[in-house]
């Protein structure tokens, strides 16, 4: 199709045609604005790979009558990127960078389960990821209330890659567009090990080392 042009891939999710992700355009979404340094101080400078493309997230109107009034989405409702693909730790942090208004909550709104990586991270260092993938060991994970990010062009969010998340439903009359970026530790393979071994789901956020051994207790 035309590039650039609304398709859907093979999940069903409609994308853009094309290699737009991989566009200057899109990259400088990332690596020309403060969200570039954001992420390098997470983890230290140095220690990420620059993306080298991102994922347009579009998600159409869901509701054709405005007037229907359909049941909330229930809790149950998540993952974590890679599970259905029985991959531990495909990558080292997301990044969405919001392109459209959502003012409210129902326009398809990147929907997150706060604090749930901690229990993740614990549950795949004791079971694996094959347990996520079994709904009868799903159901009895408290991940918590969902919570709908409000946001506005520009917004960035910064998210873990075990917290739990979903897209939310679109019930607005707009297609609500987003960029997410999935970013790569230069040592990976050896931070992903470390953590399964430690559960400790900040292993490689050099960045963040004394705020957590302050939030531990340990200063």
């Amino acid at each position: 199709g035309q590039q650039g042009g609304m398709m859907h891939n093979n999940q069903g999710h409609v994308v853009l045609s094309g290699n737009v992700g991989s566009s200057r355009q899109i990259l400088s979404l990332m690596l020309r604005t403060p969200a570039w340094s954001a992420v390098q101080s997470l983890f230290g400078r140095g220690k990420i790979t620059r993306p080298g493309g991102a994922q347009i997230a579009l998600r159409p109107p869901e509701r054709e009558d405005p007037n229907d009034i359909r049941p909330p989405e229930s809790d149950l409702n998540w993952h974590i990127d890679g599970m259905g693909q029985g991959k531990l730790d495909p990558f080292s942090l997301l990044i969405g960078i919001t392109l459209s208004e959502q003012e409210g909550e129902g326009c398809g709104n990147f929907t997150v389960f706060p604090g749930s990586h901690h229990l993740l991270q614990q549950v795949l260092s004791e079971h694996g990821i094959e347990a996520l993938m079994r709904p009868e060991f799903r159901v009895e994970l408290p991940v918590g209330p969902a919570r709908q990010l409000i946001a506005r062009p520009g917004d960035v969010v910064l998210a873990h890659p075990k917290l739990a998340h979903r897209g939310g439903r679109n019930d607005s009359p707009h297609i609500r567009y987003q960029v997410y970026f999935r970013v790569h530790h230069v040592d990976q393979e050896i931070i992903a090990e470390q953590a399964m071994a430690t559960a400790d789901p900040f292993v490689g956020y050099d960045g963040l080392q004394e705020v957590i051994a302050h939030c531990r207790g340990g200063m």
